[in-house]
């Protein structure tokens, strides 16, 4: 009978909520669960819903103003006061209050914003027994609370999120060790430039080529990278900028993680074995930043990379980690190195390794590496084996998968995975070794 009547409930509420107005869909108490179970009905009069933005506040040296980075808002605060009220309202009272102590989040059905799920993070009895001998009340602050990646769920929107604040620690890092107060040293700035956007259309020719869109923007950055170069003010924050820009968003135009990384490795290995460079001059102190803009730029290319990936094996997984980690090795060393040859200028002209910026790439780093890591698992065993016979690409996929798969798909891993073309989608001959993925 108990629950007929609460499905009762539960249809006029839904009633209300539909078709009534705002007075309909008033709650005439403020219901709470514990985290145990222990459930409270409490008198409410108004209160408060609030959140806030939690925003990254930069200020640049000889830049008027601060570049505010939204990072979206906190969860929502829910400050209430409610009261319990009758001749047992101080047994009431006591036993909520020991309840509050309970560990865990609490149901509170508000009588404005319906069924939440909350923390609660303070709590104060009001004892007036004189005032209000009839009432207790009791002041009550809860937060929302999201819940954290647990082990195996995807930490793609950390990662999207560790890449913004990347860009931005690069980019304040960049305009502190620019400088711009002579032609000699915003030139050496202009020279690298043009070559790293040579270096960067050529390594990303093969993503870009994939999306019309995708090239034909990346065409209009690179313009505008000239006209920037060509300014009568130099800027080195918007260069920095349409470089992070230029690097990072071919990556959009394929899953192919091999492709990405091995496009983005070019840059890398480009910009670190240009042996014609050598530093030590007060302008080299220009050369080697923003060879450090652009490289701290291409590894947080290849960690977002990672995100959306089309990986099919552990191997795959595996290579890809590799590449990461060892292009931030590389990276890393190169320009430690590179710090080492102005040890003998004067403090101002000496060139400090990722000064401001290492412990955001080192993190986004980080964070590629575990999302790959926790996919391994998932992932299929590559196994390789050679052909003894004649025989097609059908029958082994058919074998080796058990069936031809929906709209033949097991069919076409096979032969996109074993990259093969013309005759070698009809049949393969003995000795041809072949690849399928295994869970």
């Amino acid at each position: 009978m108990a629950g007929t009547f609460d499905t009762l409930q539960s249809l006029t509420s839904d009633i209300k909520e539909l078709f009534g107005n705002w007075n309909d869909r008033l709650r005439e108490t403020c219901e709470m669960t514990s985290p145990t179970g222990k459930k409270f009905s409490t008198l409410w009069a108004g209160s408060v819903r609030r959140f806030s933005k939690k925003l990254g506040k930069f200020d640049f040296p000889k830049v008027q103003g601060s570049y505010i980075q939204d990072l979206d808002v906190s969860g929502d605060e829910y400050p209430m006061t409610v009261f319990f009220e009758g001749k047992d309202h101080d047994k009431t009272a006591r036993s909520f209050f020991e309840t509050c102590k309970e560990n865990g989040r609490w149901t509170v059905i508000h009588p404005v914003h319906g069924k939440k799920t909350l923390q609660l993070s303070s709590c104060e009895e009001n004892d007036d027994p004189i005032g209000n001998g009839n009432i207790t009340a009791f002041t009550l602050e809860f937060l929302e609370s999201i819940d954290l990646p647990t082990p195996g769920a995807s930490l793609a929107p950390q990662i999207k999120e560790q890449s913004l604040l990347t860009n931005v620690a690069n980019s304040i890092q960049a305009v502190n060790n620019i400088v711009t107060d002579t032609f000699s040293k915003i030139q050496k700035v202009i020279d690298f430039a043009n070559t790293a956007q040579i270096i960067i259309g050529a390594a990303l020719e093969p993503l870009k080529m994939l999306n019309t869109e995708i090239n034909n923007t990346f065409n209009e950055i690179m313009s505008s990278i000239d006209n920037t170069l060509q300014a009568a003010v130099f800027d080195p924050l918007v260069i920095v900028g349409e470089f992070q820009q230029l690097i990072q968003l071919p990556a959009l135009a394929t899953t192919d993680i091999q492709l990405r990384l091995n496009s983005y490795k070019n840059i890398s290995n480009e910009i670190l074995n240009n042996k014609a460079i050598s530093f030590s001059s007060p302008e080299d102190k220009n050369t080697v930043s923003t060879q450090e803009s652009i490289l701290i730029s291409t590894l947080t290319a290849c960690c977002i990379s990672a995100i959306d990936a089309d990986i099919k094996s552990r191997p795959q997984a595996v290579e890809a980690k590799e590449n990461i980690y060892n292009m931030f090795v590389d990276i890393t060393n190169y320009l430690d190195n590179a710090q080492t040859l102005f040890l003998n200028n004067s403090i101002e002209t000496q060139y400090f390794s990722q000064s401001s910026a290492f412990a955001e790439i080192s993190k986004l780093v980080g964070l590629a590496l575990d999302h790959l890591n926790s996919l391994i698992f998932n992932l299929a065993v590559e196994k390789r084996f050679t052909l003894t016979d004649w025989r097609t690409p059908w029958d082994i996929a058919v074998s080796e998968y058990g069936d031809p798969g929906e709209n033949d798909s097991n069919i076409d891993l096979f032969i996109e995975s074993n990259d093969l073309h013309g005759n070698d989608i009809l049949i393969l001959p003995p000795g041809r070794q072949v690849i399928i993925y295994a869970k």
